[in-house]
């Protein structure tokens, strides 16, 4: 494992991860026949204005400080999160 540099995206990146700092947002999955919305996809996303706001930035760097299964459980329950979180009914997929 790297040993991040004082102020570098590695500190960035592992600072996130201790705040737990991922969030998610999300596209509707339609039925085609009937336009009727049966779920949502959600997309990782880190904070706005960073440099690892995209999910490749996020991953990139979990992968380099050896921490991919810990963004992936993060990613889960913000995707979780944010869909209870919105009122979304009951038995939407995600």
């Amino acid at each position: 494992m790297d040993v991040p540099e004082p102020g570098g995206l590695q500190a960035e990146f592992l600072a996130l991860v201790e705040r737990r700092a991922v969030s998610s947002v999300y596209q509707h999955l339609v039925h085609l026949d009937s336009g009727e919305v049966v779920g949502f996809e959600a997309f990782a996303r880190g904070p706005a204005e960073s440099d690892l706001a995209l999910p490749a930035a996020l991953f990139e760097q979990a992968v380099a400080t050896g921490r991919e299964a810990e963004l992936d459980w993060m990613c889960l329950a913000a995707a979780f999160r944010g869909l209870l979180d919105s009122g979304a009914p009951t038995g939407m997929s995600l």
